[in-house]
This record gives structure tokens, sequence and C-alpha cells, in this order.
């Protein structure tokens, strides 16, 4: 495609008459047309990637697909009907100081024919005006039952996730009210419902994703989560093999602000990982609590009681800010070292300076 739209063909307007050359550059630059399907391949890249909203994704795409046909069909119908100096097309007075006005007419009379079964305009006595509408009258009744497709597929992954959401909302109302909760615990759950909707509009990790077979999961969770797990000393000498089947087993979850992730004497064999957000570090006293220090996106706490058996918590972490935090849990990956002897040993050298 390259061969073909790279090339700047339209510098040959320049060897026209000085006033015409705008017109014959506009001409020659034909050849930029087919580049519009380079725009269609980077919104179907765009639209499989997983940090993206499809929603949003999908609605801009449709939208610059219709206005970049409306705008080629122009252009060709102003092709067809005007020269340099006139416009074969009634209802206007070509001038030259009046592109812009003859652009919008002949686009109007473009999305009037794409919108009728017939022509309720007039189109001109041109044989190939003619032809050309009638092409353009079939081609607006296909693009309009695509493009009603279009629109109705977009509007139902829009409320797709409400939907779904709500669903879990009234399993978790009927599951509280038959276990008898007390007012205040039931009011943090629902304050932290309504959060969890304002923040990712039920986005949360795939339900079908945390199903799929191992080796999806593990492409997944590397591209998310393996970047922690390469800048944390612990696992500086592991296998990539090793650290994509460790990235596997890590565990996402959002916290709101002043939530607590862990509190000081837990015991979790856990470790995390800050993927988004900031962390408080509390260190709690008889009297008051002590702030020891905050956490921002890529640090990591808890590397002792991740690695060591029953080590508690000496400090209480609390989200800042909304907080992503990745949870790496010991029992999950420890068995993975027995295939990965030299990792295990580096490991267990770290273990060792911690212990």
């Amino acid at each position: 495609m390259d061969i073909v739209t790279i090339p700047p063909i339209e510098v040959f307007g320049f060897f026209a008459p000085r006033k015409d050359w705008l017109y014959y550059i506009a001409i020659l630059r034909i050849n930029r047309l087919p580049r519009i399907f380079l725009l269609h391949e980077y919104f179907e890249e765009r639209k499989s990637r997983l940090n993206i909203n499809v929603f949003y994704m999908r609605l801009l795409s449709l939208i610059l697909r219709c206005l970049l046909l409306v705008h080629t069909l122009t252009c060709i119908h102003v092709f067809l009907q005007c020269t340099i100096k006139q416009c074969d097309i009634p209802g206007i007075t070509f001038k030259p100081g009046h592109r812009i006005h003859t652009y919008l007419y002949i686009m109007n009379t473009i999305m009037q024919t794409m919108t009728t079964t017939s022509f309720s305009i007039t189109v001109g006595q041109n044989i190939r005006t003619l032809v050309y509408f009638t092409l353009l009258t079939i081609i607006g009744i296909m693009f309009s039952a695509v493009l009603i497709g279009e629109v109705y597929n977009t509007l139902v992954m829009a409320t797709f996730s409400i939907g779904k959401y709500v669903v879990s909302v009234n399993k978790m109302k009927a599951s509280i009210g038959n276990n008898n909760l007390s007012e205040s615990l039931i009011k943090r759950l629902w304050i932290n419902v309504v959060n969890f909707w304002n923040i990712q509009r039920g986005h949360h990790y795939p339900k079908m994703l945390a199903e799929a077979p191992s080796s999806l999961r593990q492409k997944v969770n590397t591209y998310l989560y393996e970047k922690h797990l390469r800048e944390c000393h612990v696992f500086y000498h592991c296998d990539e093999d090793l650290l994509r089947q460790i990235a596997v087993t890590m565990k996402e979850t959002l916290y709101l602000p002043g939530y607590p992730v862990v509190i000081e004497g837990d015991i979790d064999n856990s470790m995390y990982f800050i993927h988004s957000g900031e962390v408080k570090v509390i260190q709690q006293g008889k009297l008051i609590d002590q702030t020891v220090g905050i956490l921002k996106a890529g640090d990591t706490f808890g590397l002792a009681q991740g690695l060591l058996d029953r080590e508690p918590h000496f400090f209480t972490y609390y989200a800042r800010t909304q907080a992503v935090i990745v949870r790496l849990t010991k029992y999950k990956w420890e068995h993975l070292l027995d295939f990965f002897p030299a990792a295990k040993d580096s490991i267990e050298t770290e273990v060792s300076y911690l212990g």
C-alpha cells in the first residue's frame, strides 16, 4: 500500500496554470484514499487491547467512518460535476471564493440521497451523475442498515455492564438480607458497591478470562503484572518461564480511599504490588497512629510476609487514593521453584537476608 499512497503525485499539479494549482493538486492526491484502510486497521487493533474503553473506541470509530464515507462521496461528486470554473449542479452558482458553500451543499445532497429510497432532489441531466446517484441510493440503503446495526451493538455494549452489575448487586442484597448483617456494615457495603460502579463502570477482571486456559491467562497476566516481578529484587535472577507462571497466580483488587489493605498483625503469607494509586503506611501506637510513609505505583510491601512462613505484618496499609493492588500469595507459587533450581537458590538467598 505504501508504494501506491506515499509517492507525491500532486507535485505535477504545479505544472498547470498558476490559478488552477489547487484544483489539480486536489485531484492528484487521489492516491492517498487507500490509506483509509490503515485507519480501519488501527481501530481494530485498538479494540483488541485490554486497557481501553471499548464502548468509546467503537463509538469514535463509528463516527469517523461515517464522516469519511460522506466526505469521500462528496469529493467524488465534485469531481464528476465540477470543473475549475463551474459546477453542473442545479441550485448552485459556482464562485471561486465560495468553495466551502459548494462543498456543504453537495454534502447535504449526498446525505439526503443516502437516507431516502428515491431521488427527492434534482441530480442534474448528466448521465454519469444519474448513474452515480443511482448507485449511491443503493449504497445508502445498505449503509443505513449496517449503521443501525452498529449503533444498536454499541448501545447494547454500553448497557450490558450495568445490567450485569445490577444482577450481581441484587444477589448480594439478597444474601445480606438472609444473614441479618448490621445496618452499619450494610451501609459500608452499599457505599463500596456504588463507588465500584462510579470508578470502574463494572469493568473488572473478566470471569471468563479467569476460567480461561492457563496459557491464555499466562499471556494476559504477564502483560499486566510481570513488570512488578521484574522490578522486585527478590525475582531479579528468575527465568522468564518462572515469572510467566508466577504472574498467573497474582490477583488484582481495587481499594477505595481509606480502605485498609493489610492490618498490622495480619498473617496472610502474601506480598503486595501497587499497580496504581497510593498507599499510606501506618504504625499503630497505644494512643495515636503514626504515618510512616506513602507508597506509590510500582512500590512493593510485605516482602518478608510473602516469603517467610507465618510472618505477621508490622504495619497497617491504607489506600490513600483509589488504588489497584496486586497480591501474590506464597502457597500458590512456591511449588514452581522445584522446577527451577537456580531461581530457587536465588530466592532462598533473599529469604535468608530477610530472616
